[in-house]
């Protein structure tokens, strides 16, 4: 005999201490569970909305290389506005310590998007700005991103 209570969504047995369930009761709950899971797992629009699928299946990443020219500020023209970027050097560590006062780190990497990022990177539109502060900087964290004919690595995320 089926349960005397069903489940509020799928009306699944919910079985009592009176009850008496039988074989064919749980094969009915597998075989409906089966028919809406696994219907629901086949229906990939159902997991995304279309703007987020469309975003999704189009995301791009993008080299974009560039050589500090030792400016203390510049601004690079990307290809695209992107929505996120991550700045590290080649051959060369993220951080380092700076060798005259090991209490100083030297920051050549950092990430940016719209309205945020780490400090000494800003994004507005197509246009990334940099910042190189001055060797002779005592702050705790100096910034080099744009450490002339340093290579530096932009990731471009559209």
């Amino acid at each position: 005999m089926p349960s005397s209570n069903k489940t509020q969504k799928l009306g699944l047995n919910s079985f009592v201490g009176s009850d008496k369930p039988k074989m064919d009761d749980f094969n009915y709950d597998n075989q409906k569970l089966d028919a809406t899971l696994g219907g629901h797992l086949e229906a990939e629009q159902l997991h995304l909305k279309a703007g987020e699928r469309e975003r999704y299946l189009t995301q791009q990443v993008t080299l974009f290389p560039y050589t500090g020219n030792g400016s203390f500020t510049r601004v690079l023209e990307l290809p695209f506005t992107p929505s996120f970027c991550l700045i590290y050097p080649v051959d060369s560590p993220l951080t380092q310590n700076d060798v005259s006062n090991p209490a100083i780190v030297i920051s050549m990497s950092g990430m940016v998007w719209t309205g945020g990022g780490t400090a000494g990177l800003t994004l507005s539109g197509s246009k990334l700005t940099l910042k190189e502060d001055p060797d002779s900087s005592v702050q705790a964290v100096r910034r080099k991103m744009n450490t002339y004919e340093q290579k530096y690595i932009c990731l471009l995320w559209k």
